[in-house]
């Protein structure tokens, strides 16, 4: 039944859409390290051995199942066998503020060489909720009064366990053919 009298409709409907996604993951490391997950392009800096968070490789999780990484390719019904998604820091972006997504097809996921659904992405917070100029105003003034949903982490150890805990439950009942009997868990 999609109409209820309360919410208990729309939180089910959007929480089965929600378990059914897939997750991404990111791997980061050095840029020359992502050499061994695709060849070309690299537009971040292969010299700098230091930069730990230079380059990362994005995982597709089907069904948010963590534990494995599925292809790109074949799960999105791309013409292509495999596919590589990466984020790479560009050269010369001052305190890594500006970074490109690169999206990678091809035969194996070794010769991922053609470039299609590629973009440029700016920082706009930095890592202690600092504005970064002048990239926050920018997207700001882009966005206008469109309201945002930012997601900045979870309130503490116990909240990000119990999520951990209900999502679990969710992987197990998808795995197990029992999805529809989940029933709707507000999350603290």
């Amino acid at each position: 039944d999609f109409y209820t009298e309360d919410r208990t409709a729309a939180v089910s409907s959007a929480q089965t859409l929600i378990i059914a996604q897939n997750a991404l993951s990111a791997k980061f490391e050095t840029c020359k390290a992502g050499r061994g997950h695709t060849r070309q392009p690299l537009v971040c800096d292969t010299t700098d051995r230091e930069d730990e968070l230079a380059y990362a490789n994005l995982q597709l999780h089907q069904f948010a199942n963590l534990t494995e990484v599925v292809d790109f390719g074949p799960l999105l019904g791309i013409n292509a066998p495999s596919g590589a998604w990466t984020m790479q820091k560009q050269r010369n972006a001052k305190g890594g503020t500006a970074w490109r997504r690169v999206t990678q097809w091809g035969a194996c996921k070794e010769c991922a060489d053609v470039e299609a659904g590629s973009y440029d992405m700016v920082k706009v917070i930095d890592a202690d909720g600092n504005i970064v100029q002048p990239w926050y105003d920018e997207f700001v003034k882009y966005m206008g009064d469109v309201p945002l949903v930012t997601w900045s982490g979870w309130k503490d150890a116990a909240a990000r366990d119990k999520a951990a805990e209900i999502q679990d439950g969710y992987v197990k009942a998808v795995q197990a053919g029992e999805a529809q009997k989940l029933m709707p868990v507000e999350v603290c």
